[in-house]
Formats: C-alpha cells, structure tokens, sequence
C-alpha cells in the first residue's frame, strides 16, 4: 500500500509503499505515476518497524486514492506535493500538503 508520496525536482515522485510483511519499500517515479526511475528498494526496518507499518496500514480509514479525493474536494483547485500516511495524537490519518491557485 503507498505510505508516501512527494513531488521532486523535475516533476518526478518520491513515494514509499509497505508490502503486506510490512516492509517498507522507497523508489522514485516519474511524473506519469507509471514509471519508476529508481527502485523499489527495501528499507533495512527492525521486526518492530515492520509491525509498526503493518498497523498504520491496517488502521487507515481511507486508501490513499479515498484522501485525495476528499482533500481535493476540501480544496477543489489545489495541487498536493505531500501525502504521508502518519501517525497523529494516536490515531493513524493522511497528512498533506495542499496549494491552491
């Protein structure tokens, strides 16, 4: 499931999936969504790290297609350079950058 994803110079991304092992994996895709540039490469996580990931995965509300249409509902004319899926005062939410014109 994608974790994370942020925008690069050059119009490229740079996004962070966990695998149901709850490995966390990082590449670099380019700004079609649908080549990676680089990767995926494993993080080197701890059993814990895995666990972790493997929790903040299942805990999520919404997928990270589900947030973006509700951000972008929120903001109708704004662009998102950041998408994490994070940890927030003990719940598991989307956090986001957002900009608007």
């Amino acid at each position: 499931m994608l974790t994370f994803i942020r925008t690069e110079q050059g119009g490229a991304w740079k996004v962070f999936v966990v695998t149901p092992a709850g490995t966390e994996q990082a590449m670099d895709a380019a700004s079609d969504g649908g080549t990676v540039l680089v990767g995926p490469t494993p993080k080197g996580e701890s059993d814990a790290d895995k666990a972790n990931n493997r929790f903040r995965v299942q805990a999520a509300h919404l997928d990270y297609r589900a947030a973006v249409d509700k951000l972008l509902a929120a903001v109708p004319n704004g662009s998102i350079t950041e998408l994490s899926l994070a940890d927030s005062n003990g719940s598991t939410a989307w956090e986001a950058d957002v900009w608007d014109t």
